[in-house]
């Protein structure tokens, strides 16, 4: 990626690269016949049956965006956050392609911490409509150490 930084504080960063590459691979043969996530679906006869497998990869150049925000509110509490938006040139252009992954730690006593995270992947290349979204959140309860 070629780009600019900008940091208004000292735990924030933001990006924006004009210029930026990005692949994808969809590992299951299925999905990569059918076009998901951006692919060109496989080529199939007038029964529908596939003619030739679709490619797995798909490379793209476009414009990315980033943020990153590492926040200790308090001694036992801290947020991270990052946030990716892209947007392809080269490839159905301007999708545009969002990935954003939140997480929350507090500390609840000494040995014992609370966390919440959740990822969001957009992409409106998969197909229109409520799919489009996949939303993964976590609750998790824990025993900590910290090494002096």
């Amino acid at each position: 990626s070629v780009g600019v930084s900008y940091k208004p504080l000292s735990s924030w960063q933001m990006s924006l690269f004009p210029i930026s590459g990005r692949v994808t691979y969809v590992r299951l043969g299925y999905l990569a016949d059918a076009g998901a996530f951006g692919l060109r679906p496989a080529p199939r006869d007038e029964n529908g049956q596939i003619l030739t497998p679709a490619r797995k990869t798909l490379w793209e150049v476009g414009a990315r965006f980033t943020s990153n925000l590492d926040l200790t509110l308090f001694k036992t509490l801290t947020i991270k956050h990052f946030l990716d938006v892209f947007g392809s040139y080269s490839h159905k252009p301007w999708g545009p392609v969002v990935f954003s992954q939140l997480q929350a730690a507090y500390q609840l006593k000494g040995f014992l911490a609370l966390t919440f995270s959740q990822q969001l992947i957009y992409d409106p290349r998969i197909t229109p409509g409520p799919e489009a979204l996949q939303l993964l959140t976590n609750w998790g309860i824990g025993l900590t150490y910290k090494t002096p």
